[in-house]
């Protein structure tokens, strides 16, 4: 199993975490994650995933889904570039992979800064599937989650 995750280990000053955001965001829209070459070939048409966020107060949620991942292989699912948190693998049970390649995954997060100037920075999410080391990858805005202006308690 490889870890796809780009950045990590690298410490980044507050100047420079955001030319990095837009970095990533640029690797992982055109699907240059920093991870080698998966075995097999290129992936199937249709493989990847979408996230999406739901605020709640506090925090709120975050949902992957993927799609044609290998049937009843593994996953592993990261995130980067929370704001005040390191790198880390998901924390809620690994969803099962469908004989059709889907999945998706749910995880509720709490705030996590109340600093403005990290509303609009990117959280680069990756989904590995383990059996064939493909790495699918999608971006979310913190400020949907995890930064929360009005409450000084985030951090």
């Amino acid at each position: 199993m490889r870890d796809c995750i780009p950045g990590k280990g690298l410490e980044m000053t507050k100047e420079t975490s955001k030319l990095a955001l837009i970095i990533l965001a640029a690797l992982g829209s055109a699907g240059l994650t920093g991870c080698p070459p998966a075995s097999g070939g290129p992936p199937p048409a249709g493989f990847g995933i979408t996230a999406t966020t739901k605020r709640h107060t506090g925090g709120g949620e975050l949902r992957i889904d993927g799609q044609k991942f290998t049937p009843g292989g593994g996953l592993k699912i990261t995130f980067v570039h929370i704001p005040n948190r390191d790198p880390t693998d998901a924390g809620a049970r690994i969803p099962d992979i469908a004989p059709d390649g889907s999945f998706t995954y749910s995880e509720p997060f709490n705030c996590t800064s109340h600093d403005a100037s990290e509303e609009d920075a990117l959280v680069f999410v990756s989904a590995c599937d383990t059996a064939t080391g493909r790495c699918a990858s999608a971006n979310v805005r913190a400020g949907s989650i995890w930064v929360n202006i009005d409450n000084p308690g985030c951090n």
